[in-house]
């Protein structure tokens, strides 16, 4: 059997890792805005205090981070159709990598070809899922701002 040259195996390894690390981040896309919110408020707990005035301290962040949690799950439901249509565009492409780093392993024509293509599409899917990922923080980042001057309001009063 015909071994692929160094410069190869290097390309063919970094395709499958990183088409199994873009398996990982794409499934994480999809179970995230799934499971994300039911998560959350298994997280919130209320700490027991001695004190009623911490106790109403306390109980009144919780609040605020409850709403904080509200409007951001908010916003990824709003973008939650662009998120599972890239999710699923990238499972597709993670395993054109997968698939086209095994076969130009292999030295299969088809490989190479399927690996060159699979790393343009990847480039140009990286730059487009850019303008949704923006978004998405533009709009967490101005609900987070709130929450920080509300959350700063609240300590010092």
């Amino acid at each position: 059997m015909k071994r692929a040259p160094g410069m190869l195996q290097a390309i063919c390894i970094i395709a499958i890792s990183m088409g199994a690390l873009g398996f990982f981040s794409a499934v994480g896309g999809i179970a995230g805005p799934m499971v994300g919110e039911s998560f959350q408020n298994m997280t919130m707990q209320m700490v027991p205090t001695n004190s009623p005035q911490a106790r109403k301290q306390f109980q009144k962040q919780v609040q605020q981070q409850k709403q904080l949690q509200h409007d951001i799950n908010a916003v990824m439901k709003k973008w939650a159709t662009v998120t599972y249509a890239l999710a699923a565009v990238q499972l597709v492409l993670v395993g054109c990598l997968i698939v086209g780093g095994v076969k130009a392993f292999r030295l299969q024509p088809s490989g190479h070809r399927l690996l060159v293509m699979a790393f343009l599409i990847a480039i140009a899917f990286e730059l487009m899922q850019l303008i949704p990922t923006i978004n998405m923080q533009m709009e967490t980042a101005e609900i987070t701002e709130q929450f920080m001057a509300d959350a700063m309001k609240s300590s010092s009063a």
